[in-house]
């Protein structure tokens, strides 16, 4: 059945190629944000000094800095502070317009536009949860390396960081799965269900691997295959073309690279959505 539902993935894809138009305008809106700062903080005056003066690049990019420090924080703050607002506005659209396709119906960007918008606080509040818990498992993470660097101090500094290193790492990738399988069903949970208690859905989300945890496994190693193969075609024809002397071939490639990620991200949003709605209607 997963396997079907991947087919459907790719089908519903392509009946409704409106489904890219979101993170479109999310791309938009963030390369027009990211030139008013380029200009706003001077560094299209600096950047062009830079690289006519490569022996002084580091001196004339350190009194870059420090002239103009406060434009930097300012532009920076408000940018990660907009872009994120603009994320979770994109991600309700989306998801809105895929939950309407689960449930038979057109998808539409405007009447998305006004659905979804009891979702966006709940998103907000769900996003500053689920980093506040990868931000609990990397402090947990340093607190354990920092005890084995104490314990293995006796082999000396350089054996003891290693070791605390080796430890780190493997205790984050694993934190780093559990928590991307325990949360791969979180937003469709939110829209099929219609649940926007943060809370609740970040229980259920990890109540659902728990339980059924080979369905979650499955569905999670199904969508990074997905992404494995097509990000593995995507390189070698990367390879390919720049093999080729001109340079507009290399940035027609670039430009569609972007959209081919959008669209496997998008199928593979579907995909979820198909594999949870089963679920549902089973139990």
């Amino acid at each position: 059945m997963s396997f079907k539902n991947l087919k459907e993935s790719f089908n519903l894809f392509k009946k409704n190629l409106i489904l890219i138009l979101p993170d479109a305008i999310s791309l938009l809106i963030i390369y027009s944000l990211l030139a008013v700062v380029y200009f706003y903080t001077g560094a299209s005056e600096i950047m062009p000094l830079v690289q006519s003066a490569e022996d002084a690049s580091l001196e004339l990019m350190k009194n870059f800095f420090s002239e103009n420090m406060t434009q930097i924080i300012i532009s920076s703050l408000l940018f990660i502070i907009i872009t994120f607002f603009v994320g979770v506005g994109i991600t309700a659209i989306k998801f809105d317009m895929i939950t309407d396709l689960m449930h038979n119906k057109k998808a539409s960007l405007k009447n998305s536009f006004v659905k979804c918008k009891p979702f966006f606080w709940p998103i907000v509040l769900l996003r500053a949860g689920i980093f506040l818990i990868f931000g609990i498992g990397l402090l947990l993470t340093l607190i354990l390396g920092g005890l084995v660097y104490l314990i293995f101090s006796n082999w000396g500094p350089d054996s003891a960081t290693m070791i605390s290193l080796a430890v780190m790492i493997g205790i984050g990738l694993v934190l780093f799965i559990l928590l991307k399988f325990g949360l791969l069903f979180v937003y469709q949970m939110m829209f099929l269900k219609s649940n926007k208690h943060p809370i609740k859905l970040l229980r259920e989300s990890f109540k659902l691997i728990k339980n059924k945890t080979s369905f979650v496994l499955f569905s999670g190693l199904m969508v990074f295959a997905l992404s494995l193969i097509v990000s593995g075609v995507s390189n070698i024809f990367s390879q390919i073309i720049e093999l080729i002397p001109n340079v507009y071939p290399t940035y027609i490639w670039s430009i569609l690279q972007i959209f081919i990620s959008i669209s496997v991200s998008i199928i593979a949003s579907i995909y979820l959505f198909l594999q949870l709605q089963l679920k549902l209607k089973k139990d």
